[in-house]
């Protein structure tokens, strides 16, 4: 029996090593693909954003961030931001899908001991 408990809790420990690796996965996966979407859009929203600078700080701010190297920092900054709040609403995600899980899984087993 004391065999049985060592190689189920063995097994446990595996499955337990298994879904931390994909929770991970899954958390970097969200964050690149936050971060790419946002970016490209920031890349494209970013000669509008420089008219509406333009606007406020004048002329040669426009220039600025109208130009290549401008949408490049916009696309760029964008893709930081989007990147850094999908994964971390991603993650939030993941945390509360596994208490929530726990949560059930003690529910079942006192329910089936009972």
């Amino acid at each position: 029996m004391f065999c049985f408990y060592r190689e189920e809790k063995k097994a446990a420990s595996k499955r337990k090593q298994r879904k931390k690796i994909k929770r991970y996965a899954l958390i970097g996966l969200a964050t690149l693909g936050g971060g790419a979407v946002l970016g490209l859009t920031g890349g494209l929203a970013a000669p509008l954003i420089g008219a509406g600078v333009g606007t406020i700080l004048g002329a040669g701010s426009a220039a600025v961030l109208g130009s290549t190297a401008g949408i490049a920092i916009i696309g760029s900054l964008f893709g930081m931001a989007g990147a850094g709040l999908t994964g971390k609403y991603y993650s939030s995600i993941k945390e509360n899908y596994v208490i929530r899980e726990q949560l059930f899984e003690v529910k079942r087993s006192i329910h089936l001991a009972g």
